[in-house]
């Protein structure tokens, strides 16, 4: 017992960081430091530059990622997840009987869709100390992407939508692409003295020094968007698709990651990804897309700002049930 209140103690404390991050957005936002007005642009240069420097930081002179199985299963894994859990999502709208036009796909594409990115990468840094771990996980990332863009966005809209078949190829999976080559290509212990070895060095050390900041800037960013939400008049309570959706994201779910992760025959930086990802509340991006695609934003709102909460205390649970799980350390 004192070695599970130890681990929670620990985990906890790993994730609060990350809090308070989200927490100083919301009060840069409530303070008037960070306005609405700069988000697009902050937005934009957090997707085209802060995260893929990032990428390029966590896969480049990676050794686990010299091995193709790991590199071809942490993708599919990735978009397995979100398959995974948009047929759990789909079985429990059926069972409750949501109705179109009430919000059902919504609920449906908002509760299957995790923070995959900015809540899990630094706790898997803080957990694990593991640089195979992050860079399995940005990989991994790739495959949700690409299901999210393709296989999501169909649920959430209805149908095949043409603008979002082109944000597949996005700044972030064409990082991983360019990242995995050089990593293949060109091994950090081969570079040479010369004037083109210095160079090539140099741009990695300064993707290293803008990768540093994508995960703060980009709880910052969620923290404001946070504090948006329950300022403004969208955000509502359908106490029916709210607890609906808070069980299946932060009980089913994690249950059928942790039960992949266990009996799955994956190499243990996956399987360390699928434990932090299990814990996992739902991510801010389905309250964007449902605006683009004919979704219903408050209800997405609330499935987030509901799970986001929750995550807080549910994070070190799930991630003890799936170390002892799975045997990792």
């Amino acid at each position: 017992m004192n070695e599970i209140l130890t681990s929670y103690q620990e985990i906890f404390f790993a994730s609060i960081p990350v809090y308070l991050f989200i927490t100083g957005g919301y009060l840069f936002r409530k303070w008037g430091w960070l306005t609405k007005t700069a988000d697009e642009s902050l937005i934009r240069l957090q997707i085209r530059v802060f995260y893929p420097a990032l990428i390029l930081s966590f896969i480049y002179g990676n050794e686990a990622l010299k091995d193709g199985v790991l590199v071809f299963q942490a993708p599919a894994i990735g978009f397995a997840s979100i398959l995974i859990g948009l047929v759990i999502a789909f079985a429990v709208a059926k069972l409750f009987r949501f109705q179109q036009g009430s919000g059902k796909r919504t609920f449906i594409f908002t509760t299957s869709i995790y923070n995959y990115g900015f809540i899990a990468i630094p706790l898997s840094q803080s957990l694990f100390n593991d640089s195979a771990v992050t860079g399995t996980l940005v990989v991994f990332n790739a495959g949700v992407e690409i299901a999210i863009w393709s296989i999501g966005i169909v649920v959430l809209s209805g149908g095949l939508q043409r603008k979002s078949l082109k944000n597949l190829f996005n700044p972030p999976l064409i990082a991983v692409m360019i990242a995995l080559v050089l990593n293949h290509a060109v091994s950090p212990s081969e570079l040479t003295d010369d004037f083109a070895g210095r160079i090539f060095s140099t741009m990695i050390h300064t993707a290293s020094w803008l990768g540093a900041g994508a995960i703060p800037f980009a709880l910052i960013l969620i923290g404001a968007s946070v504090r948006d939400l329950l300022d403004g008049r969208e955000l509502n309570r359908d106490w029916k698709i709210l607890s609906s959706a808070t069980v299946t994201r932060m009980v089913i779910i994690p249950v059928s990651f942790l039960v992949t992760a266990a009996f799955l025959p994956i190499p243990a930086p996956l399987k360390a990804v699928l434990v932090v990802q299990a814990a996992m509340p739902s991510g801010m991006f389905p309250i964007i897309l449902a605006r683009q695609y004919g979704g219903k934003p408050a209800i997405a709102a609330q499935i987030v700002i509901a799970t986001t909460l929750i995550s807080l205390v549910s994070i070190p649970i799930w991630i003890i049930i799936g170390r002892i799980a799975t045997g990792l350390t």
